[in-house]
């Protein structure tokens, strides 16, 4: 079996997430949690255009 990155089909059918309420994060600006998805998506869009 070959290693490879995962892609966007990868994800399961039946996902589900729970996000913690109230939860801080004093290491991201205003709290955030974005990993990095945004500029990714603008680049696609651009592409896709």
């Amino acid at each position: 079996m070959e290693a490879r990155i995962p892609s966007f089909n990868d994800t399961p059918v039946d996902m589900r997430v729970t996000l913690v309420k109230d939860s801080a994060n004093p290491n991201a600006i205003h709290s955030s949690r974005a990993v990095g998805e945004p500029p990714f998506f603008l680049g696609s869009c651009a592409f896709f255009a």
